[in-house]
Order: structure tokens, then sequence, then C-alpha cells
């Protein structure tokens, strides 16, 4: 899932091999997240993933997960939204799939903060509603989500494509480092 969402934002451009991403010549910070067989990971790896890259000075974090980090109490939530808001604070823009199926909202105690994107999809003919992906009042704006071209990440040096709101965000988180790489200076 990684590589294939890192090839949206940043594969090599102008090679005349594969794909060419969004985000030309931009770099990428990885951070591996562990998963268990169904492709889900635990949420409290996903925070320490983000919060690595954020340690890191890394100015634009992708998040194409269905979480963005622990939220089964209250505690915990507060101590999500006081982490996203010093990371949105100082510099850092989080870009967010918003989820899956039309009501998702499960990114819901982050995506009113400020610096906090929430992406979910468009079709080729950039229509939302038959992608059955996130519609609702999180959602900021739509990137393409249905057929896009991704790297198969099953060793076979060829390319496939891939559906989800996973696959729009790195859209939109390519095209943010493109705007930093013209003017530095912009903020979250």
């Amino acid at each position: 899932h990684g590589s294939k969402v890192a090839t949206v934002a940043a594969a090599d451009t102008d090679n005349n091999v594969g794909i060419a991403a969004i985000g030309y010549n931009c770099n990428l910070a990885l951070e591996r997240v562990l998963h268990f067989e169904s492709s889900m990971a635990y949420a409290t790896d996903i925070e320490t993933a983000k919060w690595n890259l954020y340690q890191l000075g890394i100015k634009i974090i992708n998040l194409s997960w269905k979480t963005t980090g622990p939220i089964e109490d209250s505690d915990e939530i507060e101590e999500l939204i006081a982490a996203t808001e010093e990371m949105t604070q100082n510099g850092t823009t989080l870009v967010v799939s918003a989820g899956n199926s039309a009501d998702a909202f499960q990114h819901e105690f982050v995506a009113d903060i400020p610096g906090v994107i929430m992406v979910s999809s468009v079709n080729s003919d950039k229509k939302h509603g038959d992608t059955g992906h996130a519609h609702n009042v999180n959602v900021d704006l739509c990137a393409p989500g249905i057929n896009v071209p991704v790297v198969n990440s099953e060793g076979s040096n060829s390319y496939i494509t891939a559906n989800g709101t996973s696959f729009a965000a790195p859209y939109v988180a390519g095209t943010i480092g493109l705007l930093l790489s013209v003017n530095p200076c912009l903020t979250p």
C-alpha cells in the first residue's frame, strides 16, 4: 500500500519509465508502519510514525490510513488533537485520506484543525458520486482516486491501477510539495 501511495506523490518523472508523479522532483521521507493480515495498522504505530516524521522536520505528511492516531478514550483523543495542533502550528501540513465510504468519519477529531487537509476522490469525469468515497462535512477537497496508475508493489516491475482516497491524498501532498519548492515560506 505504501509503495503505491508513494508513486502517486513522487515517482520519478521525465525518465521514460513507468509513470510520472504529480510531485515533480520532490523527495520522499518514509516511515514504515507495520500492519497485520488485513492490511490494517495499529493506531499507535501510525501516531508514532507521524510523530517521527514531524520530529525530522518533514513539512508534508501524507496519511493514507483509516486513522490518524489512537482514539480509544477521551485522553487519547485530547493527546491526538494536541499533537496535531503542534505539528500544524510549527509548519507541517497533514494530508489525510478521508475514507472509502460515503459516511466515513474516522478522522473527525482532527478534521477542523487548520493545516489538516481531508481529501476524498473523484473519478475520471471529475464526479464524486459513483466513487462511494467520503462525502461529508470533513472533506476539504477531492482529487483523482479511481483507476489511479501506481507501481505494482508485488515485485513485477509493472504498473497497475488503484482506487480509494489513499491514492487521492498523495496527489494533494505532491502538489503541496510543488508549491513549497517554489515558495518554501508557505505555511499550512
